[in-house]
């Protein structure tokens, strides 16, 4: 028992002995510091977008901040470091750009995101690789009333009447009896028509305003387009056409790619209910007026042909009237006889048939 006793009291001596050695000896700042490096590993940080950004939106400390970021995730195009000394060299980096492409908050940046403002072609940088930035002017009737903004996609439509004439050039002649070519044409109107030329097209500007608009409306007079070369072409032969009106996009299929297909159009017969009716009463007019043509050239081909038949016929009876008179006419047969009569003797010549 006594020998418990004094193990117990040894223990207990030593353990305070050691517990004050560890107290005297790493209880300072630095040893604590120390030992938190060793026990847990380093973290990286990443620069990330601390709100909704939009194209023209400027890159600050207002805008983005430095996040922990896990090792395992971490891409080569991020702005990481791994020491808080680090952090302001990196932070200039990107200090004062502009977003060309939107960014959500907490969202990493990478340098396909913004560009620096103040280098030259500040448009230019806006662009994705390989597009082109058209303007084109508008008013409150074909431009939405001011509600169409950077960041937003639309359609663009155009208004014309080319399609009149190209019916009319492209449409069959007859020749009539008298011999007067008369143009066969059926009720096409189109004095006016519309056609969805481009869909889902992004809006760069709004005059000279790129970027998040504060308000409801931006009442502007020019529209700054990405487009493909082209879709740039399709846009400046329409400008040159009719009118064009610009179209806003819902946010839901903004998002969507929209293959690269011809849009739909409508004419202003299938526009109106009186000129479908009228252009339905005209084809069945047409169609009657064909049918009776068709049964009198029916009729005169039958005409024709039972007189050549007649005619042919003539020919071959009077082909064979000819034939039979030209014929020579046979010769009877005839016998030489004698007859007397007292003393004298009568020769007489008798047809045997």
């Amino acid at each position: 028992m006594r020998i418990l006793v004094i193990g117990l009291i040894v223990l207990a001596l030593s353990v305070a002995g050691i517990s004050t050695y560890l107290i005297k000896n790493f209880s300072t700042p630095e040893a604590i510091l120390a030992l938190e490096e060793k026990a847990e590993p380093i973290k990286t940080q990443i620069l990330v977008a601390t709100k909704p950004l939009n194209p023209g939106d400027i890159l600050n400390s207002d805008t983005v901040a430095w996040r922990p970021w896990p090792k395992d995730s971490l891409s080569e195009h991020y702005f990481s470091v791994e020491k808080d000394d680090q952090k302001e060299e990196k932070f200039k980096e990107i200090n004062e750009a502009t977003v060309r492409r939107p960014l959500q908050a907490g969202e990493p940046l990478i340098a396909t995101k913004f560009f620096k403002s103040d280098a030259p072609s500040f448009m230019a940088g806006v662009l994705d690789k390989g597009m082109r930035a058209v303007s084109v002017p508008i008013t409150a009737n074909n431009g939405v009333s001011g509600f169409i903004l950077p960041g937003d996609h639309v359609d663009i439509l155009i208004v014309h009447n080319s399609g009149k004439e190209a019916v009319n050039k492209t449409t069959p002649t007859e020749k009539k009896a008298v011999g007067v070519a008369q143009t066969i044409r059926p009720l096409v109107v189109m004095g006016a028509m519309t056609e969805t030329i481009l869909q889902n097209i992004l809006v760069l500007a709004v005059d000279q305003t790129l970027g998040e608009i504060e308000g409801a409306a931006l009442p502007a007079k020019t529209l700054t387009f990405q487009l493909t070369p082209k879709q740039t072409e399709i846009l400046l032969t329409a400008r040159a056409t009719g009118q064009l009106s610009v179209v806003l996009r819902d946010i839901a299929t903004s998002s969507e790619k929209v293959a690269d297909k011809s849009g739909s159009f409508t004419t202003d017969v299938q526009m109106s209910p009186f000129l479908r009716d009228l252009n339905r009463k005209v084809t069945e007019q047409s169609a009657k007026k064909k049918k009776l043509e068709q049964e009198m050239a029916a009729k005169t081909d039958a005409e024709k042909q039972a007189q050549a038949q007649a005619k042919a016929k003539e020919a071959t009876l009077k082909t064979q009237n000819v034939t039979t008179l030209g014929k020579a006419v046979p010769k009877k047969n005839k016998q030489v006889i004698e007859i007397y009569r007292g003393n004298a003797a009568k020769t007489e010549e008798i047809g045997v048939k």
